[in-house]
């Protein structure tokens, strides 16, 4: 972002694996707010209330307000949501653009305009991140089965076809304004074999689901209560998250890498399931009303421990909320050494200049630019091969930095060539 504001072109003089439109949106921001660490968190907690508003809103169209708001408190306690609240990472904007589109959506039947501005706001979550792509098929099963009778399916095939049509015609067009139409760092980066067949940084498929079946086993049966409890009713609505959560569970048995972040793909839809399940609850309580004192006494005390033993699973497990909160910031949050920040800023007052670093948080508190070739290095970069030895050699040749800061990884990780060249122009500090 910093790079971006400092007229670099993005895909051409910075390298990037990812779609420019949070980069873009986080320059308008600096310049509106001021550029810090904070202003930057504040604006992905902003973006994570409009996923919360707008997965209220898309729940709501099909269960009771009780249930829409239950769920969306099941969302927000669900694993790692509030520690990505407050991350500068793009999945979660990409998230909440991908949801506004659903919401949008779930009025298209009464306001058919709609239809049009949910695909805008999907191109827009396109734009973001390319993951939201895993919820083509389950908007694609939504718009043929959730329109009323009187559609034949001639017309809501050709409301599926106009709104891929739309995403694609916005997604294309901003991609071609912000030059991002680039398969080779889009694409070839995330599913490389390079990058598939590079084991040592991200765990497989298999793992991560049997991790997250361990982690979310109250979740995972609420949700399976709910989709019962939906086929019942005929709500078939609950096709959306159930093939959401199904097309996503199915790509993760084969795509890699898989990280921590990637787990909200997941836990939206399965939150969304939920919702079926509190709306069965909340039906009970109002068939309660017309029984017999002793009657609704029994069942009122069945539900309420039901309640309570389901909300302290939630909040205690695989531990308590608190000390999984500690524990996520404990594993995932970098370390930093703030004396070396202090330093860098001091030494950028007197002589500014490019930082080349695997740490690029420093750069960025004191005010510098990084070699914009390399702005970020990263292990999957490495380890996949896509950064090679000789790009970080002649960014050092070329952009001649003022400053090298090496942390996050060994000298085993850089050339003999790169080490030398260092040694050869820079006195350790």
């Amino acid at each position: 972002t910093v790079l971006h504001e400092q007229n670099y072109i993005l895909y051409t003089d910075i390298w990037s694996d990812q779609p420019p439109l949070f980069t873009v949106l986080l320059a308008g921001w600096f310049a509106l707010v001021g550029e810090s660490i904070t202003t930057a968190r504040i604006l992905v907690a902003l973006f994570s209330a409009l996923l919360l508003w707008s997965f209220y809103l898309a729940v709501h169209k099909s269960v009771s307000a009780f249930a829409s708001i239950g769920a969306t408190l099941l969302l927000v306690l669900s694993q790692y949501y509030l520690r990505l609240s407050s991350a500068v990472m793009i999945g979660l904007p990409a998230l909440a653009l991908a949801m506004t589109a659903l919401a949008c959506l779930g009025n298209a039947r009464e306001r058919r305009w709609l239809l049009a501005r949910s695909a805008r706001f999907m191109a827009r979550a396109l734009e973001t991140k390319l993951f939201v792509v895993a919820l083509f098929p389950a908007i694609g099963l939504y718009l043929l089965l959730s329109m009323p009778r009187t559609f034949v399916w001639l017309c809501r095939l050709r409301d599926l076809l106009f709104w891929l049509l739309l995403v694609t015609l916005a997604f294309g067009g901003l991609s071609i304004y912000f030059g991002a139409l680039r398969v080779d760092m889009l694409l070839t980066t995330h599913f490389g074999a390079q990058t598939q067949q590079q084991a040592a940084f991200a765990r497989s498929g298999q793992e991560f689901l049997l991790t997250f079946i361990q982690e979310q086993p109250v979740y995972l049966i609420v949700a399976l209560m709910g989709g019962l409890y939906a086929i019942r009713q005929r709500q078939w609505v609950f096709l959306l998250p159930l093939t959401w959560f199904g097309t996503v569970a199915a790509a993760f048995t084969v795509h890699r890498p898989l990280w921590y972040h990637h787990i909200m793909l997941l836990t939206i839809p399965m939150a969304w399931l939920c919702a079926f399940s509190l709306e069965a609850w909340g039906n009970v309580l109002n068939h309660l009303v017309g029984q017999t004192t002793r009657r609704r006494l029994i069942q009122s005390a069945l539900l309420a421990s039901t309640a309570v033993v389901l909300i302290t699973a939630i909040l205690y497990h695989p531990g308590p909320l608190e000390e999984r909160l500690d524990q996520q910031a404990a594993i995932y949050r970098p370390l930093y050494i703030w004396e070396m920040v202090q330093q860098l800023q001091t030494d950028a007052q007197a002589q500014p200049g490019y930082v080349f670093t695997d740490r690029p948080f420093y750069a960025f508190q004191a005010g510098l630019p990084v070699t914009p070739p390399i702005a970020a290095i990263s292990r999957k970069r490495l380890e996949s091969g896509i950064l090679t030895q000789a790009d970080m050699l002649a960014a050092l040749t070329t952009y001649k930095p003022q400053y090298v800061i090496l942390q996050r990884f060994t000298d085993e990780d850089y050339s003999a060539e790169v080490m030398d060249e260092i040694h050869r122009h820079y006195e350790l500090v």
